[in-house]
């Protein structure tokens, strides 16, 4: 909780009418990423409901039990950025869990990563979609809820998009989607162990685009390079300590 409380008082201090990353932003990101977490999606509360079967009840208790300590901790989560006057949204959607955080001034919209065994199924999809060439389980996870997701970005023209894993995936395909559904925006992405999402080079709808990923993880490996799939120019590998790595 102290990390979101550094988080909130980083966001008070930056400039947000302007793509201009540094690193308090990028913290920002991965702090909201993380918080992220914190929605359950619409399956596992579907899922909490009552079943006849004893194994089914012993499930639906577990769910019901993460699902309310989650609803707890997003109540702090949300009480806590209104003491900053900031809004925090938790979008539960069926594929797309994701958190945005408002003010007259910010628009950031943290995706959630991969974090149950559906979602593991949407990476599994490594097939590419027909057209775009995009990884389709990540193809279809974006398309999933987003007029739910741009419906709240309303009148911001600058609008922060950032994810881990899976999310990272979505908030990198989503520029373009956006640009699609509510016109042009300046969009501004910086995702976190991206795995790849296309055998071409993404369109360059977002006004600034990157990615870190450190150089010993494994999803940003995935799908190989033999499936036809490459990695994107804006990607920056990293070391442990942050730094720049060329190995």
């Amino acid at each position: 909780m102290s990390a979101f409380i550094t988080m909130l008082r980083l966001a008070q201090s930056e400039r947000w009418s302007t793509p201009d990353l540094n690193d308090n932003k990028r913290f920002i990101f991965s702090v909201l990423s993380e918080v992220c977490c914190a929605a359950p999606g619409r399956r596992e509360l579907r899922r909490s409901g009552r079943t006849n079967s004893l194994v089914g009840q012993q499930v639906a208790k577990t769910i019901q039990s993460y699902v309310s300590t989650h609803r707890r901790f997003r109540q702090e989560i949300e009480n806590l950025a209104a003491e900053f006057e900031y809004e925090i949204e938790f979008i539960e959607g069926h594929l797309v869990v994701a958190t945005i955080m408002r003010s007259n001034d910010l628009c950031l919209i943290a995706f959630r990563g991969t974090a149950n065994a559906y979602d593991l199924s949407l990476d599994a999809m490594c097939w590419r979609t027909i057209g775009s060439s995009v990884h389709a389980g990540f193809q279809i996870a974006a398309l999933e809820e987003q007029a739910e997701v741009v419906q709240r970005i309303g009148d911001h023209r600058t609008v922060f998009l950032t994810g881990h894993s899976l999310g990272a995936a979505i908030a990198a395909i989503t520029p373009e989607i956006i640009t699609a559904l509510i016109g042009p925006r300046t969009i501004v992405a910086s995702v976190f162990a991206c795995p790849r999402i296309s055998d071409r080079p993404c369109p360059l709808v977002a006004a600034k685009m990157e990615s870190f990923a450190f150089k010993d993880d494994l999803v940003p490996s995935l799908p190989s390079l033999a499936l036809g799939y490459m990695d994107q120019p804006y990607e920056r590998i990293i070391d442990a300590a942050g730094l720049p790595s060329n190995a």
